[in-house]
C-alpha cells in the first residue's frame, strides 16, 4: 500500500491507515495479589503503548467499599483511564453486587456509533 495523501485533507487514504489495539485485565485495579491499587501505573502504561482503542476487562463501575477504604479512589475507573487520551468510551457491567458491580470497557480515539 503507498502512502498517498487526499488533496483536499493532506490526510493518508483509509486503505494506508492502521489501527493498534490492546486487549487487558486491569483486575479492578489492582496487583495480581489483590492487596496493593495500581491503576494509576495502569493508566501510565497504557498511555505509552499509544493505541487507537483499547478493549479492557474487569473494570469497575462502581464500589462503594472501595470508595471508603482507598485513599484517592478515582471514582469511576473507565473515564479515569480514558481520561484526556480516548475520548470515546463505552462499559458493559458484568458483575453486579451489593458494594457495586465490574464488566467491560472500550477506550477509543474514535468515535462510537452504537453500545448496548
Amino acid at each position: 500500500m503507498s502512502d498517498q495523501k487526499t488533496k483536499s485533507s493532506g490526510s493518508p487514504n483509509l486503505a494506508s491507515r492502521s489501527l493498534r489495539a490492546l486487549s487487558y485485565n486491569i483486575h479492578k485495579g489492582f496487583a495480581l495479589t489483590g492487596r496493593r491499587f495500581v491503576l494509576e501505573g495502569i493508566r501510565n502504561v497504557l498511555r505509552t503503548v499509544e493505541t487507537d482503542i483499547v478493549f479492557l476487562q474487569e473494570v469497575l463501575g462502581d464500589h462503594r467499599g472501595h470508595q471508603k477504604k482507598i485513599k484517592d479512589w478515582p471514582g469511576p475507573q473507565l473515564e479515569y483511564l480514558a481520561d484526556q487520551i480516548w475520548p470515546h468510551y463505552a462499559y458493559g457491567r458484568n458483575a453486579v453486587y451489593t458494594d457495586g458491580h465490574h464488566g467491560n470497557a472500550i477506550l477509543s480515539r474514535y468515535p462510537i456509533i452504537s453500545s448496548e
